[in-house]
């Protein structure tokens, strides 16, 4: 009962967090699921240095273990897979950065 409870309070918080995105930006409140990939974007790439927060949580906060079974990819697959994200990404994040600085 308390986790049906739960689930419902942080639902509707993640509600009131993504729907003014939605609204203020144009897009389609019908979207389905795929809503929030669209409402995390046009967040984060609002946001000061959102694509570098997103590569750094992604690539180094989230353990290996998440990601695994996240994902569901072969061994081979996600060894290659997390070695791009975890040491790749920042660095191209870092260069687009130093780049628009110059």
């Amino acid at each position: 009962m308390v986790v049906s409870i739960v689930d419902t309070v942080v639902a509707l918080l993640a509600g009131l967090a993504i729907f003014p995105i939605v609204f203020a930006n144009g897009l389609e409140p019908g979207a389905g699921p795929g809503l929030i990939f669209q409402t995390l974007l046009v967040a984060f790439s609002q946001m000061p240095l959102g694509g570098l927060l997103v590569a750094l949580y992604v690539g180094w906060f989230m353990s290996r273990q998440a990601l695994a079974n996240e994902l569901s990819l072969s061994d081979g697959q996600f060894r290659v897979w997390y070695s791009v994200l975890k040491y790749v990404t920042p660095l191209a994040v870092l260069a687009v950065f130093v780049y628009n600085l110059l």
